[in-house]
C-alpha cells in the first residue's frame, strides 16, 4: 500500500523519510550541474559556446578572443552571464567572446592547461596565440562595458598609412588582395583595426587621408569614408556601398579573401593535431516518442548511454488517469525533443525496486524524477503533474536554476530493475 511520507519541499531541496530498511540516497542536498547547462547559458547569443571538439577555432582565426571558463552551478558565473552577453553584443564583428563549461568532463583537457582554479575565470587570447601559455588573465570589472572595452583594447593595429607617391605605390604593388580606406579621421578607428585583425595574413589594409586629393582622384573618390578592395588578380578596384557595420563589412571582405589557414591549435592547448585522432562519434538519434523502460537493459540504453539527463515518469498503468499522466509527459517531450533530456516512463509496481533505490517507496503515484548517471545527480519534481509545470521545471534544471542532489555512492538505479525471471516468479501463485 502506498502512503504519503513526510516531505519538506522548497526550491527542489527536500528530505524523504521511509518506513523501509532501504538505504537513503542522501543526507544533504548538494548542487550539481546537469549536462546541457552550457547551452542554457549562451544559446542564441553572440557568445561562442566552446567545447573540446570545437576549441581549435580559437587558434585557427586571427581575432582577439576572450574566454570565460565556468561551471553551470557557480552563482558568480550565473550573475556574470547577462554582462558577458552585453559585452559580446558590443564587440560582435570586432572580436570574439567564447565560454567553455569546465564542469563537463570532456572539456577538462582544455580547462586544465589554462590553470583554471576558480569560476568564472576570464582570459584573453591575442590574435597570434598558439596555446594556453599565451593567454592573459583579465582582472578588470565584471561589467559588460568594462569587458568590451578591454577586449577591443587588445586589437593590434595592422593598418598602414599611405599617401600619393611611394607609400601608396609600395602598398598597391604588394601580393594578394588589398583594402584601402579613405577617411577624414587622423587615427585608425577600432572598426577598421578590427577588420585588419580579422583578415590578418589574408588581406592587406591601408588608410589614406581624404585630404590627399591626388590619391582620391586616382581612385575616383569624392567623399569619405570610402572603402575599396583592390582584388588580388589586379582587377578594377571595387567600392563597398553598404552600411559600415562590422558584420556587413566582414561578409563583404570575405568574398575577396583566401580561405583561412589553420594553425593547428589542439584540444590540449596548442600541440599539433594527431593524424590518428579518433573518428567523430555518431550523433545520438533524436527521441521521437515517449519510451517505456522495463528492464536494466532498457534503462542503460535509454538513460545511461544517451547524453544528458533522463526524465522518468513513475506510473501505475492500472490506476486512474494513467493515460492523462503519460500524455502529459509525451507533450513535454514534444517541447524538449532533441535537447538535453531523454523522457521515459516505467511501471512503478512492476519496478518497485527502483522506487526503493530512490527512496520513493510508499509515496503516492505518479512521481517524476530526473537522473544524470554520468554526473551522479538527481532531483524529484514536486507539483501538479501537467505538461506546463513539468516543462517549466525542466527549464529550470537546464538553466542551472533548480538545485539538484547527489546520488548516494551505493545507489544503482539500473541494478534495481527486476529481471525477466524474477518478474515472472513474482506473478506465480
Amino acid at each position: 500500500v502506498y502512503k504519503r511520507q513526510g516531505i519538506n519541499a522548497e526550491y527542489g531541496q527536500f528530505s524523504i523519510s521511509s518506513t523501509t530498511n532501504e538505504p537513503m540516497l542522501f543526507t544533504a542536498a548538494v548542487v550539481v550541474a546537469f549536462a546541457g547547462a552550457a547551452h542554457a547559458f549562451y544559446a542564441n547569443t553572440p557568445v561562442v559556446e566552446l567545447t573540446a571538439s570545437n576549441f581549435n577555432q580559437v587558434y585557427d582565426d586571427t581575432n582577439v578572443w576572450m574566454i570565460e571558463f565556468y561551471a553551470p552551478w557557480c552563482g558568480h558565473c550565473q550573475r556574470l552571464t547577462p554582462e558577458y552577453i552585453k559585452a559580446a553584443k558590443n564587440v560582435e564583428g570586432l572580436a570574439k567572446l567564447g565560454a567553455i563549461n569546465c564542469d563537463e568532463q570532456s572539456n577538462q583537457p582544455i580547462c586544465g592547461p589554462f590553470g583554471v582554479r576558480g569560476f568564472p575565470t576570464l582570459k584573453v587570447l591575442p590574435w597570434n596565440a598558439k596555446n594556453a601559455n599565451d593567454a592573459i588573465d583579465y582582472q578588470g570589472a565584471r561589467s559588460g562595458a568594462s569587458i568590451a572595452k578591454h577586449v577591443l583594447g587588445q586589437i593590434a593595429n595592422h593598418v598602414k598609412k599611405v599617401s600619393s607617391g611611394a607609400s601608396h605605390d609600395e602598398f598597391a604593388a604588394g601580393e594578394g588582395g588589398k583594402v584601402l580606406l579613405f577617411s577624414t579621421k587622423p587615427a585608425v578607428t577600432t572598426l577598421y583595426k578590427a577588420l585588419a585583425q580579422q583578415f590578418k595574413n589574408r588581406l592587406s589594409f591601408a588608410q589614406a587621408a581624404m585630404s590627399d586629393s591626388e590619391l582620391a582622384a586616382q581612385y575616383g573618390v569624392e567623399s569619405a569614408p570610402a572603402l575599396l578592395v583592390l582584388p588580388a588578380d589586379g582587377g578594377e578596384p571595387v567600392r563597398f556601398d553598404g552600411k559600415l557595420k562590422p558584420l556587413v563589412l566582414g561578409k563583404f571582405l570575405s568574398g575577396y579573401a583566401p580561405a583561412l589557414k589553420t594553425r593547428g591549435g589542439s584540444k590540449s592547448g596548442g600541440s599539433q593535431k594527431s593524424e590518428s585522432a579518433e573518428p567523430a562519434r555518431p550523433k545520438t538519434p533524436v527521441q521521437d516518442e515517449l519510451w517505456r523502460v522495463s528492464s536494466a537493459a532498457d534503462y542503460k540504453a535509454r538513460c545511461q548511454e544517451r547524453p544528458g539527463t533522463c526524465v522518468i515518469g513513475l506510473f501505475d498503468p492500472l490506476g486512474d488517469h494513467f493515460d492523462t499522466y503519460r500524455d502529459a509527459l509525451a507533450a513535454v517531450l514534444d517541447e524538449h525533443k532533441g535537447g538535453a533530456f531523454t523522457l521515459v516512463w516505467l511501471d512503478a509496481f512492476e519496478q518497485e525496486g527502483v522506487l526503493k533505490a530512490l527512496g520513493l517507496y510508499g509515496q503516492d503515484l505518479p512521481q517524476l524524477v530526473v537522473i544524470n548517471d554520468g554526473k551522479r545527480a538527481w532531483n524529484r519534481f514536486i507539483g501538479s503533474f501537467d505538461a506546463e509545470r513539468i516543462g517549466k521545471y525542466l527549464g529550470k534544471i537546464k538553466n542551472g536554476v533548480q538545485s539538484v542532489q547527489k546520488l548516494g555512492a551505493n545507489v544503482d538505479v539500473a541494478g534495481a530493475f527486476v529481471t525477466e525471471k524474477s518478474a515472472a516468479a513474482k506473478d506465480e501463485l
